[in-house]
């Protein structure tokens, strides 16, 4: 995630979309929806972004400067 962030900040990448027949297995969205692990683990991946961009890279003023 962290190279397609940087290519669209610093390169103008474009990304576009694929719309595919998948549907998220309802078992894994019973399995992670309010379970505090699952929500302690998605904060981390977060807080990953930020520790290795910065919250600069990851804002709209990297743009206007």
């Amino acid at each position: 995630m962290i190279p397609y962030v940087r290519g669209v900040k610093q390169l103008n990448w474009k990304i576009g979309s694929v719309t595919i027949d998948f549907e998220h297995p309802r078992p894994m969205k019973d399995q992670e929806e309010g379970n505090l692990m699952w929500s302690k683990k998605r904060l981390n991946q977060l807080n990953l972004l930020f520790e290795v961009l910065g919250d600069r890279e990851l804002t709209e003023q990297a743009d206007k400067k």
